[in-house]
């Protein structure tokens, strides 16, 4: 199904949104990205010519730590996916990004752009320290950069843009009969029919989850796998007390 009938148009581009988007993100996440210090820079949507939007983004820049951080949602049928992205740039091009996704990868890694997932992490300040803990070990060699708002967005959009180039000339893609549209190669389809198939999808799943939770451990922030925050942020939660009873 996926060689016969599935493409990819030639170009997909992000592209600033003015007005209200129609999707609302999580009240809770724009809270805590502005107790630490974001702020608002704008949106992004992208979607195919005469379909509907696929992804919804807001974006939010903290100029002092020089630092942005992305709301985003993809949307995929019946299914909403919801994601917390904080991202890092740095003067000799190389940049990074640590999430809360719990997607395993596909395509394989861009050395000049690094990923880090933590899907077990639902705290966002907790998210953004471990991200400053990555950062600092980046920011040795390396001189970080931040764009004001509206060239932010546009150095997004332009970065997404060589993203998409570099998966469709990974291999797993070729040109379709018309030429206007990418379509999997066999071996694509193969693969990638493969690693979204049950079980595989779901060791994969895991995988990410593991690799998460060593690493926090590994940059000495653990993860309390019950609660879903640092385990020092765990310590340090002062509970509320109402009446005669002790609440979380």
């Amino acid at each position: 199904m996926l060689y016969k009938r599935h493409s990819q148009p030639l170009d997909a581009p992000f592209r600033v949104f003015a007005g209200p988007l129609k999707s609302e993100f999580p009240q809770y996440r724009i809270r805590g990205l502005l107790e630490i210090g974001f702020e608002f820079a704008g949106q992004l949507v992208q979607g195919t010519h005469g379909r509907n939007v696929a992804v919804q983004m807001q974006m939010f820049i903290h100029p002092a730590n020089t630092d942005s951080a992305h709301l985003v949602k993809v949307l995929s049928g019946l299914r909403t996916v919801e994601l917390l992205v904080f991202k890092s740039r740095f003067d000799d091009g190389f940049a990074f990004e640590t999430s809360d996704s719990r997607t395993a990868p596909i395509f394989s890694p861009d050395p000049n752009y690094r990923v880090f997932r933590f899907p077990s992490l639902r705290s966002t300040s907790d998210l953004y320290r471990l991200h400053r803990r990555i950062k600092d070990g980046f920011s040795l060699a390396r001189r970080p950069v931040l764009a004001r708002g509206d060239d932010e967005l546009m150095e997004f959009i332009a970065r997404a843009e060589v993203v998409r180039q570099r998966h469709a000339h990974s291999g797993d893609y070729k040109l379709g009969p018309a030429g206007d549209r990418y379509v999997y190669t066999l071996w694509g389809a193969i693969l990638h029919g493969w690693l979204h198939a049950w079980p595989i999808k779901s060791f994969r799943t895991l995988r990410v989850e593991s690799r998460g939770m060593k690493m926090a451990k590994e940059l000495g922030l653990p993860i309390h796998p019950k609660f879903g925050r640092l385990e020092e942020s765990v310590r340090n939660f002062t509970p509320t007390r109402v009446g005669p009873q002790t609440t979380l």
